[in-house]
């Protein structure tokens, strides 16, 4: 495979599976269409974020940066060649498998996925251009400088609009179909264009391949994943403030970024009744602060944007405050006792037109009674309560 086309492969690729605003580059600038190696970049970054894919994000990164830098290499031996096919051939496998593995996870054929993300990354300047060149009876656009200012035109349409902020954004369109290689230039002068085959297969699939809106949903993450936290210990046989963090995952399942608006919760049932010893509430929305031991969670403030696939961990406080001080009736809740279940409503979806979603989750007191009975049983005066609640 010549160094062109390999360069192209990759272009093709990037350009397929690249969504500028759930893959955002890692250093911040804006992106040309041909920047094959920064939008790959940013996609494995994303796709194959968390400690989990490490090594699969390595092994992605590395092939990339091989296929990269031998492409571009003027002194390239065979021996060179022959890596650089192995390593395109390689960064081509991985993107596929993780574009395939997001297209499951939306329920969407592979090829439906890639079609949204190739119309979305185009302009709405381009997507316009793009639709009225592939309606014209020739297939053909026109574009003249004079001077009275830029002329482009397709399809009896013209796009210039007469003033510079409209040439320029023409201008623009154009160029960005020319790059992607959605028409090619016939006159060799600039002045002629026409639909590639690439052009009218992308233009038909935008007649069907309308983004779906914002789909959130607030889910519970699993048990084990709640987090307990003893305030400041104990004293005279009591715990202080105790907070069991219930973890929760706002996904969009949209092709479009949406809000997750509001979000209350309060207690739908005591396991089996109600404590006598202490109160249960429950806080707001929070989001985890990683590496932060001492504070774990910091406000999130609504109305939270959640762009196209995107996911947020968040977190929200149930914490028991102790309002009787004798620690035999707090025994005896807890020898009866198994938690609480939860029931919370939020709203989200498009910012247009929000909807309300409903769930519910039990919240175990099981190691509350563990740190209970491990401090009772360490100090004589509050060793019985242990065998009260293991009873």
């Amino acid at each position: 495979m010549p160094s062109g086309r390999r360069r192209d492969a990759l272009i093709s690729l990037a350009q397929a599976v690249y969504d500028p605003v759930r893959h955002p580059p890692l250093d911040g600038t804006t992106l040309s269409v041909t920047d094959a190696k920064r939008m790959l970049e940013a996609f494995i970054v994303v796709e194959l974020r968390g400690g989990s894919e490490e090594a699969a994000r390595g092994h992605a990164r590395a092939s990339l940066r091989l296929a990269n830098d031998l492409t571009h290499d003027r002194t390239a031996t065979l021996r060179d060649a022959a890596l650089c096919v192995e390593a395109t051939t390689s960064v081509i496998n991985v993107v596929a498998i993780i574009a395939e593995r997001g297209a499951r996870r939306q329920g969407e054929p592979v090829s439906d996925l890639v079609t949204q993300r190739e119309v979305r990354s185009l302009s709405d300047a381009a997507r316009e251009l793009l639709r009225e060149a592939a309606n014209d009876p020739t297939g053909s656009i026109i574009s003249l400088r004079m001077m009275g200012g830029d002329f482009i035109k397709t399809n009896g349409k013209v796009f210039s609009g007469g003033d510079v902020r409209s040439a320029a954004r023409a201008r623009s369109a154009l160029q960005e179909l020319l790059e992607r290689r959605l028409i090619e230039d016939r006159s060799y002068k600039g002045e002629v264009f026409e639909v590639t085959d690439a052009g009218y297969r992308l233009a038909d699939r935008m007649l069907v391949a309308r983004p779906s809106p914002a789909e959130i949903v607030l889910k519970p993450l699993p048990p084990e994943s709640f987090e307990n936290l003893l305030m400041s210990g104990y004293s005279n046989g009591m715990p202080s403030t105790w907070t069991i963090v219930v973890g929760f995952m706002a996904r969009n399942d949209g092709a479009r970024s949406g809000l997750l608006t509001r979000f209350s919760a309060e207690i739908e049932e005591y396991l089996p009744r109600r404590p006598q010893a202490f109160d249960v509430v429950v806080g707001r929305l929070e989001r985890p602060n990683e590496g932060r031991p001492s504070e774990p969670l910091s406000p999130v403030a609504l109305p939270l944007i959640l762009p196209a696939d995107g996911r947020e961990k968040l977190g929200a406080r149930v914490v028991l405050t102790f309002t009787d001080l004798d620690p035999a009736h707090l025994a005896a809740d807890l020898r009866e006792l198994l938690g609480v279940r939860l029931k919370y409503v939020y709203a989200a979806g498009p910012d247009d037109a929000p909807r309300e979603g409903t769930g519910s989750v039990e919240v175990s007191f099981e190691r509350l009674k563990h740190g209970l009975i491990s401090y009772w049983l360490g100090t004589n005066a509050w060793r019985h309560l242990a065998e009260v609640v293991r009873s």
